[in-house]
């Protein structure tokens, strides 16, 4: 949620604006392998792992733009860009450079001489952390009692098999109940989130509703 909310507030401010159209970064870091974690794993393992991804990737930039009503072009999903990116050697996706690993080795390499260094060589930040979205938790932690949470975690984990961790899971799950269904009734599946019951995908070890990883 923390994430989605960070690209609506970006595309109705941009349209807000005056703009009619916006370009996104979706797919870079899973095509190029940017997240943090690729940086930990053996070639092999980091090949299987981005072919898991790709079969699975899903963003919701296109949905929310659709609803605002703002034109949106994602050049990392193109079907040449992926495919092209989807035969590049690992090792050239992570790579040493300047005494460190960086994810997306060879997409850096490209543009460092058409990019600022501070943004070519940046180094991968969560969404939440970098637009401070994280500090949702601080403020959910003093809008909801300790005792409200203890005894409402306890009533929606018994009666729908819903486990919320935080005060901030539990302001989203009765936001989102105010319009949905609880999560184990939405999908059948064949996996279920620990957590939250929602169904996973095959191949996935992330909850698309509850952002438990991994699973």
């Amino acid at each position: 949620i923390r994430n989605n909310v960070v690209v609506y507030l970006t595309m109705k401010h941009a349209k807000d604006n005056g703009f009619k159209s916006i370009i996104t970064g979706d797919g870079a870091d899973e095509l190029f392998a940017g997240y943090n974690f690729f940086q930990r794993l053996s070639l092999p393992d980091l090949q299987g792992n981005l072919e898991r991804i790709w079969k699975i990737m899903h963003f919701q930039s296109k949905s929310i733009a659709k609803y605002l009503g703002i034109s949106l072009q994602a050049p990392f999903l193109d079907e040449k860009v992926m495919s092209y990116a989807k035969v590049i050697p690992p090792d050239l996706k992570v790579r040493e450079e300047r005494g460190r690993k960086y994810g997306k080795w060879i997409l850096r390499k490209t543009f460092e001489d058409l990019l600022p260094e501070s943004i070519a060589w940046r180094e991968k930040a969560a969404m939440q952390d970098g637009s401070g979205t994280s500090g949702l938790t601080c403020l959910f932690n003093t809008l909801v009692p300790d005792m409200v949470f203890s005894e409402k975690a306890k009533k929606y984990s018994k009666s729908e098999k819903v486990n919320l961790a935080s005060k901030e899971s539990l302001y989203y799950y009765e936001l989102y109940r105010k319009y949905y269904d609880f999560p184990s009734n939405l999908a059948p599946s064949k996996t279920r989130c620990p957590q939250c019951n929602y169904s996973i995908e095959e191949g996935s070890h992330f909850c698309r509703m509850c952002g438990s990883f991994p699973i």
